[in-house]
């Protein structure tokens, strides 16, 4: 199946293997870009913002 991502264009992902007649399955959202929820998981698992900045600042994360 071919999906339109919203900054790397159409791309081909594996449509989910079930088949119902009444609703069929469908992706519901596209892959995410590298670093898109870093921070949300981080402020989620307890870091606050400064350790956060310090893990940006030696590259140990990337954020989007």
């Amino acid at each position: 199946q071919t999906v339109a991502h919203p900054s790397e264009g159409p791309i081909r992902a594996v449509r989910p293997p079930t088949l119902f007649s009444a609703s069929p399955a469908e992706l519901a959202r596209h892959a995410p870009r590298i670093g898109e929820h870093t921070l949300d998981v981080l402020r989620e698992a307890g870091l606050c913002d400064q350790e956060i900045a310090q893990l940006q600042q030696r590259g140990t994360i990337l954020c989007a």
